[in-house]
């Protein structure tokens, strides 16, 4: 827990950890790379004409598994739809039929 909290650098926070994120330190840090990548580009043009300079905003919200919850919703929905076919069909009475010989997440 250690490593990840304080040295592991997450590329959807910008490659600061999520300690200097929870700190407030990745302002500071994310304003220095954009100098020193500014400062780089400006010495080397060479090097650096042909590319973009990478996006060092700082991002306002971090979500712990992005989309888990879309994805839930999504298959909660298909699954709500097949028991509504089926108690059409007549083949279950209820959700709570379905429920019993299936897994339904409500």
């Amino acid at each position: 827990m250690h490593w990840y909290n304080d040295n592991h650098q997450h590329s959807e926070m910008k490659f600061v950890t999520p300690n200097q994120r929870h700190n407030g330190l990745d302002r500071t840090i994310l304003e220095n790379r954009k100098k020193v990548m500014e400062q780089a580009r400006r010495e080397r043009t060479e090097r650096s004409n042909r590319r973009k300079t990478r996006n060092l905003m700082p991002i306002e919200v971090v979500y712990l598994n992005p989309g888990k919850d879309e994805n839930n919703v999504t298959e909660n929905k298909l699954q709500l739809k097949m028991v509504l076919e089926l108690i059409v069909k007549q083949k279950v009475t209820s959700i709570a039929h379905y429920r019993c010989k299936n897994t339904l997440r409500v």
